[in-house]
């Protein structure tokens, strides 16, 4: 860190988890000082940048809950991804029948699993296209 960075850690303190700052009106405050209310993400490629991060800890989550995801193709392997993404990998995890389809890669039949969820549901044309990406290999299906 250069003398400038670790004077503001001193003065702002450090802080991973969200919090409201002490001014009036508070504003949602996290790591060293950000602003959130009022700065929020300055572009994309500050919000691409944590996007990256996001799915190194997810890959990372993954590794341990379900290795076998790093088996996969790269199209289907970033079905899991989206998917852990979307619902965190312990929710993901949910996905036993799924998972035990795709081990078994039977993927019309883990699509068609994908498909009977709740989650499926809820986010709608997003689990038609991953379940469709699962089913043929390919991202353009």
């Amino acid at each position: 860190m250069t003398p400038l960075e670790k004077m503001l850690v001193e003065h702002e303190g450090l802080c991973l988890d969200l919090y409201r700052d002490t001014a009036s009106p508070p504003r949602w405050t996290i790591g060293i000082g950000r602003n959130l209310s009022d700065v929020g993400l300055r572009d994309e490629t500050e919000a691409l940048f944590l996007l990256g991060r996001d799915l190194d800890a997810i890959r990372a989550e993954l590794d341990h809950a379900w290795p076998h995801w790093r088996r996969l193709d790269e199209v289907r392997a970033d079905v899991v991804l989206s998917m852990a993404f979307n619902l965190g990998v312990a929710g993901f995890m949910r996905f036993v029948k799924t998972r035990r389809l795709i081990e078994e890669r039977s993927w019309d039949r883990a699509s068609f699993e994908m498909l009977r969820s709740r989650w499926a549901e809820q986010v709608g044309k997003r689990a038609i296209k991953l379940s469709t990406m699962l089913s043929t290999g390919r991202r353009d299906a």
